[in-house]
């Protein structure tokens, strides 16, 4: 009983760091997924601005996603918003994934490592799945959050990107 209470306790704790993401808030800037095979928070970011305090600013090893880069959101503009990729985080203690789903359609991910390298259904025991080739148990998890999934989408659709201009001082560009 007490090995229960203390798990129970372990994932309330769980719950509440992830809540906590410094900069950004719940429901307005990402939301959170259960996905029970997973050992890590599991996150979507509905702006450009989550993705980069989500991959930078939360606890575990930092990640060098290309669409969380802190200068430039090109790549969010392009493989978010313009090929429809929905982006999930999947951030463990020890090391992070990000999955792309095309819109709602949870049965083909894509599963990139925490270097952007795409890496496929090897990628899922970094954060806790065992490893089958057809990532069952991972395809089943995304499934049960596929109306969430698609929420977000619609969300992210919606959300303005960074408007883009020049710099006052100096050479280059800044962004606002």
């Amino acid at each position: 009983m007490r090995r229960l209470i203390e798990e129970k306790m372990s994932i309330i704790d769980g719950l509440i760091e992830a809540a906590n993401v410094p900069g950004v808030k719940k429901n307005k800037d990402y939301r959170i997924l259960d996905m029970p095979g997973a050992d890590a928070d599991v996150y979507i970011p509905l702006n450009w601005e989550a993705a980069k305090a989500l991959a930078w600013k939360t606890k575990g090893p930092s990640g060098e996603w290309l669409i969380a880069h802190e200068k430039n959101p090109n790549p969010w503009r392009k493989e978010i918003r313009e090929q429809g990729w929905t982006p999930i985080f999947f951030i463990g203690k020890k090391d992070k994934i990000m999955v792309y789903v095309k819109g709602g359609d949870v049965s083909r991910p894509k599963i990139f490592d925490r270097f952007d390298n795409e890496r496929g259904a090897a990628a899922l025991p970094l954060v806790g799945y065992s490893w089958d080739a057809e990532a069952q148990e991972f395809i089943k998890d995304l499934k049960a959050n596929s109306g969430e999934i698609a929420r977000a989408r619609r969300v992210i659709d919606k959300v303005p990107l960074p408007a883009f201009r020049k710099a006052k001082k100096g050479i280059g560009r800044e962004w606002r």
